[in-house]
């Protein structure tokens, strides 16, 4: 059996190629502003749930993320694993927030048009 990301790329592929030809219509369309508006709920719960546990961070250590990322990349803080773990959600945060625009400026884009 193929792994799921195999099997997604495969009609990815598909989809481009009927695009590419003309030969996609407004079901097509329909369906890939579900899929878009579903990601973009997804996304917003996983960065709703991030950013609590930043705040967590934030409220233990009485710190921002700011000033935490500054004394981080300086090496100011001693070894604990809470400081990588409050590394990791922030480029966790930074990469939900850039997937979020994009979705949503895609859909932006096709409530437009």
């Amino acid at each position: 059996m193929r792994p799921m990301k195999s099997r997604l790329l495969v009609k990815l592929d598909i989809l481009h190629d009927l695009i590419l030809e003309d030969r996609a219509d407004e079901v097509v369309e329909s369906a890939l502003d579900y899929l878009l508006s579903y990601e973009k709920k997804k996304l917003e719960r996983e960065l709703a749930i991030t950013e609590e546990q930043l705040g967590a961070f934030r409220d233990r250590f009485q710190m921002t993320d700011r000033d935490f990322l500054r004394l981080y990349e300086n090496a100011a803080l001693e070894d604990r694993s809470e400081y990588l773990e409050w590394f990791a959600l922030l480029s966790l945060e930074s990469t939900f927030r850039q997937r979020l625009e994009l979705v949503a400026n895609v859909l932006e884009m096709a409530a437009v048009s």
